[in-house]
């Protein structure tokens, strides 16, 4: 069994951030930042995840683009329905005890 690296980095995290709360509790300070210095840090990372997250996305600007996730869409949209449409024939064949794949020529 292998144990993930995120999975250690985040409880070796988990024990500082307990330890280093313990420590404030009883009036010792362990980590060497500033109340300043920790907003400051908060607020860059948020704001690192928040253009991450944003620049994830698909960000469409140019007219091919756009029209490519049109494109796209429509393509999904249709992809549902050939699903549904699959469920509906099932339910039928279900409901008239036939074999759905005999009707389709599968053997």
């Amino acid at each position: 069994m292998k144990i993930q690296k995120g999975t250690i980095i985040r409880t070796v995290i988990l024990i500082v951030a307990l330890v280093n709360q313990f420590l404030t509790i009883t009036g010792r300070a362990v980590l060497p930042f500033s109340d300043e210095q920790i907003t400051n840090f908060l607020s860059m990372a948020i704001t690192g995840t928040a253009s991450l997250i944003a620049w994830w996305k698909n960000n469409s600007f140019t007219q091919s683009a756009i029209s490519a996730d049109v494109e796209l869409k429509r393509m999904k949209e249709e992809e549902k329905e050939d699903i549904k449409s699959n469920d509906e024939e099932v339910d039928v064949s279900l409901e008239t005890g036939q074999n759905p794949n005999e009707t389709a020529g599968v053997k």
